[in-house]
């Protein structure tokens, strides 16, 4: 694909429209149905929604180098979507939203657990800061603070391993390749977990879910596109305008408005984020592109 920033940056924003919209059906769907049943029809449902894609590939071959690798991208992405769809049911989508977000401030815990790759204090700095952003979003003195807040960074932790994992097969491995095994070994993972938890949907439950798949779907489109046309480093802060977007679903749904920490936070994490994806754009395993 040729380069294309415009198109790059108007795709990552509407993507993370896609991921907000996602959300919302997600926390339409609260606690009628489990989580795990929620996570599982996410994938199966984008899964045949991006086959099509997978199937244009004429290059594509299911023979993968690093699998145990894959292992890790699949178990640690699931569980991160997991988190955020928990999370969601018990917090405002804009903190849930924000909190699974932090994914790229453990990025350099989690480079340096891979390949034990250095990295510079300048991107330390910047992933402080982060965190600094993270407790003010917490506010755990307050007693607003649910238990689901912890639940949902942990999955930022994970999402933070996911991405990692992901720049490390890309080396060996098609794009097509690490999402077609992502979405059949998550929906395989999750299968095994909802056989314990099923129970039949209702009518309106099964439209919710119908929403929850074609939206992940969408998005994981769009955002695979925008990385292919655009540098990654420009467009990657663009995600955040799904706090944006939340934040507008959760004032139009529930009449709820952020919180001043939850802006205050936003803006640090926003600020921590960039700096992490700038000072730390010469580390090894960041994609030339």
């Amino acid at each position: 694909m040729r380069r294309n920033v415009p198109l790059g940056v108007t795709l990552m924003i509407l993507g993370a429209l896609t991921y907000a919209i996602m959300g919302l059906f997600v926390k339409l769907i609260g606690s009628n149905l489990p989580t795990s049943m929620t996570v599982f029809f996410r994938f199966l449902i984008s899964f045949f929604i991006i086959l099509p894609w997978l199937l244009y590939d004429k290059k594509f071959t299911l023979k993968v180098k690093r699998p145990w690798l894959m292992l890790v991208r699949i178990v640690t992405g699931a569980l991160s979507i997991g988190s955020l769809f928990y999370a969601i049911n018990y917090i405002p989508l804009v903190d849930a939203n924000l909190l699974i977000s932090t994914a790229p401030l453990f990025v350099p815990l989690a480079v340096y657990a891979f390949t034990r790759v250095k990295t510079p204090k300048s991107v330390w700095l910047a992933t402080i800061l982060g965190f600094v952003g993270v407790v003010l979003v917490l506010h755990p003195t307050s007693g607003a603070f649910h238990p689901a807040a912890i639940v949902v960074l942990i999955g930022g932790a994970l999402g933070g391993v996911a991405f990692v994992s992901v720049r490390l097969l890309a080396k060996e491995n098609s794009t097509n390749q690490i999402l077609f095994y992502y979405f059949v070994g998550s929906s395989l993972f999750l299968a095994i977990l909802m056989a314990f938890q099923w129970q039949m949907p209702s009518a309106i439950d099964w439209l919710y879910l119908l929403g929850v798949g074609v939206f992940g779907g969408i998005w994981q489109i769009l955002f695979t596109v925008a990385m292919k046309i655009a540098p990654a480093r420009l467009i990657s802060p663009l995600y955040f305008t799904v706090v944006i977007f939340s934040g507008i679903i959760d004032w139009v749904f529930w009449q709820k408005i952020p919180s001043y920490y939850t802006v205050i936070g936003f803006i640090v994490i926003l600020c921590g984020v960039i700096g992490t994806l700038y000072f730390g754009r010469g580390d090894k395993l960041t994609p030339e592109h």
